[in-house]
């Protein structure tokens, strides 16, 4: 989402110093290892500033989505917004699940028999 803080942060010429630092951190905070993330940003050379908005995002991420804070974090809002046509009552929905689960059960019964 384009906002006066995003376009700030993004004109900014890229750190590559930093971007291994914040890579880093986010390799941490995902729990893969840090050789990983590095042999990405060596493979990826043209898409490195992506990569470091990304590691930079992840604290911020973790913020907003697992500790509530939305003051420092970021969350991402919309994304599958254009993806969603179906909007069923639960009746429908749980109809849906349960023709679902029943055919199934026959496919897996035939397949087994």
């Amino acid at each position: 989402m384009k906002t006066p803080r995003s376009v700030k942060e993004t004109k900014r010429p890229m750190n590559l110093i930093m971007a291994a630092i914040e890579a880093t951190k986010a390799a941490k905070i995902v729990k893969q290892p840090v050789w990983k993330i590095m042999l990405g940003m060596m493979v990826m050379l043209d898409k490195i500033k992506l990569l470091a908005y990304f590691g930079a995002s992840v604290p911020r991420l973790q913020a907003a989505t697992i500790n509530g804070d939305l003051d420092k974090g970021v969350q991402f809002i919309g994304q599958t917004q254009g993806l969603i046509e179906d909007i069923p009552t639960v009746q429908e929905l749980v109809d849906r699940i349960l023709a679902d689960a029943k055919a199934m059960h026959e496919s897996n019964n035939r397949f087994f028999s």
